[in-house]
């Protein structure tokens, strides 16, 4: 995991990752934590052969430095204010992920402002393909075009990348009588209560004329 990677017998610049956080309607989110974990293939030790296992980029909470040495979740929880892996977005919604590595990555919305609705993990590689295709109306990934490395069978890598995603607010809970048919269903209840008030005023209106005589 080295930032010097050799990629088709190049070194790659730095890898990094920036992402934005904004709303439906495009304003910059504050104060939305993240986290990036990478994800390592590690030998089960017995003949049920391997599995995957997602670990947190971290980094010094004083230098900000990132930290390459392995550790969970629990571990850096234990270790208190020593490391940083959980991060805030800035007053212009961003995040920066500096010094990366080539490899697997997912970036986790530890919370959503409130208001609105956790956004799905996001996973995506470095150094990344010009290629890739997202099907997520609420993330969209942009390169750097300076960052690009040698083609590969014609195709284009990046070591850097921007990742917007979009924080949305929750459907609005159905009402009864809406929509097609219940529209229908409230034309005619409205028609049946508006006769019958027009029916009991009559009525009232006969009954008071013969008191009257």
């Amino acid at each position: 995991m080295n930032a010097g990677f050799l990629f088709d017998g190049e070194e790659a610049p730095e890898y990094s990752v920036d992402v934005l956080k904004l709303n439906e309607s495009n304003d910059k989110l504050e104060g939305v934590k993240f986290m990036l974990e990478y994800k390592v293939t590690e030998s089960n030790g017995d003949s049920s052969g391997s599995s995957e296992k997602w670990y947190p980029v971290y980094y010094d909470a004083v230098s900000g430095d990132r930290i390459e040495t392995q550790r969970t979740i629990e571990d850096l929880e234990e270790l208190g204010d020593a490391y940083k892996y959980i991060f805030e977005t800035s007053s212009a919604g961003t995040i920066s992920f500096k010094n990366l590595f080539a490899g697997s990555f997912r970036l986790s919305e530890i919370a959503a402002p409130d208001g609105y609705v956790t956004a799905e993990p996001i996973e995506f590689t470095l150094p990344y393909p010009d290629n890739a295709l997202g099907d997520r109306s609420d993330v969209t990934i942009e390169e750097d075009p300076a960052s690009k490395l040698i083609d590969v069978n014609g195709v284009g890598y990046y070591s850097k990348i921007q990742i917007d995603v979009v924080n949305r607010k929750p459907p609005m809970p159905s009402l009864p009588f809406t929509g097609g048919s219940g529209i229908v269903y409230m034309i005619i209840l409205g028609a049946i209560l508006a006769i019958g008030a027009a029916v009991l005023y009559y009525m009232l209106f006969i009954r008071k004329k013969k008191e009257e005589k």
